[in-house]
């Protein structure tokens, strides 16, 4: 667990710096065959002190890599954009939105070792600029809400079935003994959701009319009619073997949705 100490210059300048174990802080002068494990090692430090990182300036001359670099997430300076409320122009304005950018300094940087495929560190900041995150905390940072293919993929065939997106996080949280061990929140799992919409977009229609073709095609006694006017999928009607039996031993039956509109 990461304990931050807080210091103040004599300006009266306020600054972080982690409390983690000697093991994690040994980076100056460090030697590494690839980037990947620099990568690693950064963020494992970062998760034991509190912050997050990300991967930034790559310089290079005449084509190889000189200088390697990776920052605090908060390093960019603050952007803020201006609402001016006597514009009426809906089209020319925007509010005004603080950043969580704050300038901070904390930074890791490497370069080539010579006539080797080696990178080295030659500088290390461990002063941060704003409060580091507590470890209770950590699964609410970018890098802990990112949600990989298989929480995608395992929303989406819940999808299929009419369980929607905050259901599908609680029974990760289940499946996973605890709320920390899964990957985003509710709101993570609702934007998941919202994007798989998306993709499919207008072409859900089509979806249907390709999957009813192809059962047609592959399934016996299955039949399949629709009707598009321009381009709009007016109405389909379909009939597998199991109901056409249905059909012959009790005739026509009409089924009522007592569930329609009961739900939003």
């Amino acid at each position: 667990m990461c304990v931050e100490y807080c210091y103040h210059t004599p300006n009266e300048t306020t600054y972080w710096k982690p409390n983690v174990p000697e093991e994690f802080v040994h980076f100056k002068d460090m030697e590494f065959e690839m980037w990947d494990d620099v990568v690693n090692m950064y963020n494992i430090y970062a998760d034991k002190s509190g912050f997050s990182i990300r991967l930034s300036t790559i310089k290079r001359v005449k084509g190889s890599v000189t200088h390697r670099y990776m920052l605090c997430t908060r390093a960019d300076k603050p952007k803020f954009q201006d609402f001016d409320s006597s514009i009426s122009n809906s089209a020319s304005t925007s509010r005004r939105n603080s950043s969580k950018a704050v300038c901070c300094n904390a930074r890791l940087r490497l370069k080539p070792v010579p006539n080797t495929m080696r990178f080295k560190i030659y500088d290390f900041v461990d002063i941060h600029t704003h409060e580091l995150i507590v470890p209770n905390a950590m699964e609410f940072t970018k890098k802990q809400r990112k949600i990989g293919y298989s929480e995608r993929n395992f929303i989406h065939k819940l999808s299929l079935n009419k369980i929607g997106p905050n259901i599908a996080h609680n029974l990760q949280c289940s499946l996973k003994g605890r709320y920390h061990n899964v990957n985003g929140t509710k709101i993570d799992f609702q934007n998941a959701t919202r994007d798989v919409r998306l993709f499919i977009s207008d072409r859900d229609a089509q979806m249907i009319v390709d999957t009813m073709t192809s059962r047609s095609v592959n399934l016996p006694n299955f039949s399949f009619e629709y009707k598009v006017v321009g381009s709009e999928l007016r109405y389909i009607f379909w009939a597998d073997d199991a109901s056409k039996c249905n059909y012959d031993a009790f005739g026509e039956v009409l089924g009522f949705d007592a569930t329609y509109s009961t739900n939003k």
